[in-house]
């Protein structure tokens, strides 16, 4: 059944993207979560057709660093010229990428750099220009918090993760534990100590981008919760902080009957005049409970 599933989103979605019969199309964030998904139903399957698309889908997102704001990917073809901002919702995801081909393909190269040059070059574009070095806030406009999305907290450190396993070199996991509690500590509802993103809101069908953002987060926050070289303290913390977002989620944000739908929020119900259960935030808060039961089958949750 599943696998049937991978092979039906293969063909899907190359079927209706508007580029036609291609996995390419103008947003490079978009590309860079189809090449990190290619690469998980690579493994899943063994399908070469994985191998192919997820080699193509990275290809064209190289395609998108420029010069323009010092480097780093840009969101869509165009935004050099419309002069968009660069951020981590493209580069975030292209880091990760690279490492990860890294690891398995260590020979190939795009534009003159390796996997790792790749992955190390927009990390460092992304921490020293969309962070704060002194704090670990992770930012998409300096002077605006509203908009320090936990989508992008969680795709660096992920990033960082992925480069402290592959050079050992222990600033990319000091990086990581720095914009976690920096983002756990401000990017919380300050009643609950609950995850919350500017901008999330109820409403039907997919629901908007922002109620997906913090199951993002919780994908890669606990990849951190469970590396072994985190010290205990901070071990303690977090689980600690996810045990709680867990547990409001379930007590105030989950219609349980007749079937279990999530809210945009996850430390409140939104009552019936609300919509309940749209796509991004049944992902969002599907993560979180995937993330508690990885957590207690390891023992470290009860």
């Amino acid at each position: 059944m599943f696998k049937q599933a991978i092979f039906d989103f293969y063909e899907g979605v190359r079927i209706k993207n508007w580029y036609s019969n291609t996995w390419e199309n103008e947003y490079y964030d978009d590309m860079g979560w189809h090449g990190l998904a290619h690469m998980r139903a690579l493994e899943a399957t063994n399908d070469q057709r994985h191998a192919e698309s997820s080699k193509n889908l990275w290809r064209w997102i190289t395609e998108g660093w420029t010069d323009y704001e010092g480097g780093g990917i840009k969101w869509r073809k165009q935004s050099d010229d419309l002069g968009e901002a660069k951020g981590i919702p493209a580069n975030g995801p292209a880091a990760i990428i690279a490492a990860r081909r890294y690891v398995k393909y260590p020979e190939e190269s795009h534009g003159g750099f390796n996997n790792l040059e790749w992955a190390q070059r927009i990390y460092d574009w992304m921490k020293y220009n969309r962070t704060i070095l002194s704090s670990g806030r992770v930012f998409e406009y300096l002077d605006n918090t509203n908009n320090d999305f936990s989508y992008n907290v969680g795709t660096y450190i992920g990033a960082a993760l992925e480069l402290y396993d592959i050079t050992g070199d222990k600033i990319y996991f000091d990086d990581a534990i720095k914009v976690t509690t920096y983002h756990i500590t401000y990017n919380v509802d300050k009643s609950y100590g609950v995850l919350t993103d500017y901008g999330e809101q109820p409403g039907g069908g997919s629901g908007h981008d922002v109620n997906l953002f913090k199951g993002i987060f919780i994908r890669y926050f606990i990849l951190l919760i469970q590396h072994p070289d985190l010290p205990v303290a901070d071990r303690d913390r977090y689980i600690k902080f996810i045990t709680n977002n867990a547990e409001y989620l379930w007590m105030a944000g989950t219609q349980k009957s007749p079937d279990i739908k999530f809210s945009y929020s996850w430390w409140k119900n939104p009552g019936d005049a609300e919509t309940w259960g749209d796509l991004r935030s049944a992902l969002s808060g599907t993560m979180l409970m995937e993330a508690m039961a990885t957590l207690k089958g390891e023992g470290l949750v009860d």
